[in-house]
C-alpha cells in the first residue's frame, strides 16, 4: 500500500511525498506546476532537474553527495549517511566522506511465528512473502561496528 501527503510551501502544493509500505521507502515528486516556475528550492537533495527527486540514494552510490554535504556543513551541523549503509560499505563511506554518524538496521530475513494466516487478507501487498520478517540482529550490528571501528583506528 502506497500512502502519499502533499508537500505546502507558501500554500502552495509542490509536490507529493509518498511511502510505499512494501517496499520501506519513501519517494518525493515536484509537482509539475511548480516545476514550471523554475525555482530551485533543494538543488542537493532534490534538483528539479535530477533523478534524485524521485528515487532514494543507496549507500556508496551517495559518497558525492555526503561529500558535498559534509564539506558544505562546514562542522555546524553534523551529517548523518543511511539508507544502504552496512558492514560491506559502512568503512568506505566513512573514508571517503568524513561523515560524523551513521544510520543502519542491520536487518535479516527471519522465519514470521504467525501460526494462521488468511490467504484473502495482505498484510502487506498482495503476493508478498508473510512468512518472513526483517529483524536487526546482533551478528549484523556488531560486524557493522567493527568495519567502521577497523578502519577508524
Amino acid at each position: 500500500m502506497i500512502k502519499s501527503l502533499r508537500v505546502l510551501l507558501w500554500n502552495e502544493e509542490i509536490g507529493r511525498l509518498a511511502w510505499d509500505e512494501h517496499r520501506k521507502l519513501s519517494y518525493f515528486t515536484y509537482n509539475p506546476e511548480f516545476v514550471k516556475k523554475g525555482l530551485n528550492i533543494s538543488p542537493l537533495l532534490a534538483p528539479l532537474n535530477g533523478v534524485r527527486a524521485l528515487t532514494p540514494i543507496w549507500g556508496e552510490e551517495g559518497i558525492p553527495l555526503l561529500q558535498r554535504l559534509n564539506q558544505l556543513a562546514n562542522g555546524r551541523i553534523k551529517i548523518m549517511a543511511g539508507c544502504g549503509v552496512n558492514e560491506k560499505n559502512i568503512a568506505r563511506i566513512r573514508q571517503e566522506t568524513s561523515v560524523p554518524a551513521f544510520h543502519f538496521s542491520a536487518r535479516e530475513p527471519q522465519a514470521s511465528r504467525m501460526t494462521y494466516s488468511n490467504p484473502s487478507v495482505y498484510m502487506g501487498a498482495e503476493g508478498a512473502d508473510e512468512d518472513t520478517i526483517m529483524l536487526t540482529t546482533e551478528r549484523r550490528v556488531r560486524n557493522t561496528i567493527d568495519a567502521l571501528m577497523g578502519k577508524m583506528a
